[in-house]
């Protein structure tokens, strides 16, 4: 299933490790954070692409 991620990263780092996504933002977001949706793929390959990135927020998205 695809995960809504929100992590202090930048988005070219989202690009190499994810490839294509979803970017989110929202008023007031901090310039350090992004939010992206990520293709379909299972939690154990998110954790092994996400590493050793500062996540702030994981989320199943089961209707997207």
């Amino acid at each position: 299933m695809p995960f809504y991620v929100r992590a202090k990263m930048a988005q070219a780092e989202v690009k190499a490790k994810f490839g294509e996504v979803k970017f989110l933002s929202r008023a007031g977001q901090p310039s350090d954070e992004t939010a992206f949706i990520t293709e379909k793929m299972t939690e154990n390959e998110l954790m092994q692409r996400l590493g050793e990135a500062d996540v702030l927020n994981i989320i199943k998205v089961t209707d997207y």
